[in-house]
C-alpha cells in the first residue's frame, strides 16, 4: 500500500548522483492508494540513455525506469520564400557535438556547437537556389550520428525586403587608472566546472574471439581550455560504478585511451577535470561492449562440467553443443566484419 509524499527524479546515471539528478515533480499519494497516475515534462537532456525514478518518501519501494532521449528539430517559420530568415532550434542531440543543418541538398549551417544538454539554436537564410516546394530540413550531429528532419515549405515569388539598419555598436567604457571608481574595474568571470565529454566508442562493439584484447576508448572532448584532463572508469556492472570499478584511470590528457581487457562484457564512463581540480559530471556510454565472446562461452561450459561432475557421455555431448555454438558465433562475427564491424 502506497501513502504519503512522492518525487519523480531525473538523472543521467543509474546511481542518481546528487550533482546529476533533477526533481521533475513532487506529489502526494492518497491514503490507502494502491496505484497512482501522474504526468511530468522531460527536461532538456542530451541524446542517449537517461533514468527516471518514482521515489515514495515513506516507503522503500522506489522504482527506476530507463528513458532514451532522441533528437527533436524545430524551425520558425514552417514555410517561407527564398532569402527569408529561419530560426532553427534542436534538442536531444549529443552534448558538445557539432551539428550541420541542410535544406534539401543545400547546406544552411555547418559546425553548430551543441551545449551540455545537447541543444542548439541558429539563424539561417534560405538560399536562392533552393527549388520551390516541400523540402526536408535536416540536422545531423558529426560524431554520434544523431539525426532529425521535418518538412519545410519553400514558397514561390520572393518579395524583396528592406535591409535592416545596422545595430549601433556597444560602447564599452575604458577603465581609468587610479580613479578609485569601482565601476571601471575589470569584472572577474564566473568560474564554471568543465562540461562533461560525450562517449563515441566502444558502443555495442565486439572485440576479438579468444583471449584478452586491446580496446581503444574514444570520446568527444571539452574545448574550454588546454588544462583539461580526463578520468576513465571501466566496469562489468553499470549499477556498481560508485562502489567499485575494474579500471580507474586518471590524468588522461587525450580523448583516446587504449587498455587490455580480459574476456567479458563491459560498461564505461568518463568525466573531465580542469587544472584547478573542478570535475564535470560522469558521462556514460549508452551500450555495453564485449571482449572475446567465444572465450566466455568456453569458460562457462568448462565450469558447468567441473561444478556438476558430469559423466563422460554428458561431457562429450556438452562439448559437441559448445562447438556448434562456437561455430555459429564465429560465422556471425565474420559476417559482422564484412559489414564494417570490429573484431
Amino acid at each position: 500500500m502506497l501513502q504519503g509524499v512522492y518525487q519523480i527524479l531525473w538523472s543521467g546515471s543509474p546511481s542518481f548522483a546528487t550533482a546529476d539528478t533533477v526533481i521533475l515533480k513532487t506529489g502526494t499519494i492518497p491514503s490507502g492508494g494502491t496505484s497512482i497516475t501522474t504526468s511530468f515534462t522531460i527536461p532538456e537532456a542530451p541524446f542517449g540513455m537517461h533514468f527516471i525514478r518514482f521515489a515514495p518518501q515513506n516507503s522503500s519501494g522506489a522504482v527506476n525506469f530507463q528513458f532514451h532521449v532522441y533528437p527533436d528539430l524545430k524551425v520558425t517559420p514552417t514555410s517561407a520564400r527564398v532569402e527569408s530568415n529561419l530560426s532553427i532550434k534542436g534538442y536531444g542531440f549529443p552534448a558538445q557535438d557539432l551539428v550541420s543543418v541542410t535544406l534539401g541538398t543545400k547546406v544552411l549551417e555547418s559546425r553548430i556547437s551543441t551545449d551540455a544538454d545537447g541543444s542548439f539554436s541558429c539563424e539561417a537564410v534560405i538560399p536562392k537556389t533552393v527549388p520551390v516546394g516541400t523540402r526536408k530540413l535536416t540536422a545531423k550531429s558529426a560524431y554520434a550520428s544523431a539525426t532529425d528532419s521535418l518538412d519545410f515549405q519553400v514558397l514561390p515569388e520572393p518579395e524583396p525586403e528592406p535591409e535592416p539598419e545596422p545595430e549601433p555598436e556597444e560602447i564599452v567604457p575604458t577603465p581609468s587608472p587610479n580613479t578609485g571608481d569601482s565601476s571601471n574595474q575589470p569584472v572577474v568571470p564566473y568560474k564554471k566546472a568543465p562540461l562533461k565529454p560525450t562517449p563515441i566508442s566502444p558502443m555495442g562493439h565486439i572485440y576479438g574471439v579468444m583471449g584478452a584484447q586491446m580496446v581503444t576508448f574514444e570520446w568527444f572532448g571539452n574545448a574550454t581550455g588546454s588544462d583539461i584532463t580526463y578520468i576513465l572508469e571501466i566496469n562489468d556492472d553499470p549499477d556498481t560504478f560508485d562502489q567499485k570499478a575494474l579500471i580507474h584511470q586518471e590524468g588522461i590528457d587525450s580523448t583516446v585511451y587504449t587498455v587490455e581487457l580480459e574476456p567479458g562484457s563491459y560498461y564505461w564512463r568518463v568525466k573531465a577535470v580542469d587544472g584547478e581540480g573542478d570535475e564535470s559530471i560522469w558521462s556514460y556510454a549508452t551500450y555495453a561492449f564485449k571482449v572475446s565472446e567465444l572465450s566466455n562461452i568456453t569458460g562457462n561450459l568448462i565450469r558447468l562440467i567441473e561444478d556438476n561432475d558430469l559423466t563422460p557421455l554428458v561431457v562429450v555431448l556438452a562439448l559437441v553443443i559448445g562447438t556448434f555454438i562456437a561455430i555459429r558465433i564465429l560465422v556471425g562475427l565474420f559476417r559482422f566484419m564484412g559489414g564494417g564491424g570490429k573484431l
